[in-house]
């Protein structure tokens, strides 16, 4: 949520071997470490993979193709300078 009390993020996760958990990032950053994200259509903002041309997936969530799946670990990644 924003200060103004708007979402400006959802993304729905399951748990696998690891359930998801609410981390922070040395740079202090939130993320979710641990379970597996699942693609939904009222996902915020909107996922590119479901934006594109594809059957009505419904209310119900779906299990993101595994290309799209976010890693189970509770390390945390880091970016490699450019």
């Amino acid at each position: 949520l924003d200060a103004d009390g708007e979402v400006t993020v959802r993304n729905t996760y399951e748990a696998t071997t690891h359930r998801p958990r609410l981390r922070v990032s040395e740079s202090g950053g939130v993320f979710v470490a641990g379970g597996i994200r699942v693609l939904r259509k009222d996902d915020v903002p909107p996922s590119a993979l479901l934006s594109q041309s594809t059957p009505d997936l419904g209310e119900t969530s779906q299990e993101a193709p595994a290309a799209a799946q976010q890693p189970t670990t509770d390390k945390v990644a880091e970016k490699k300078p450019e």
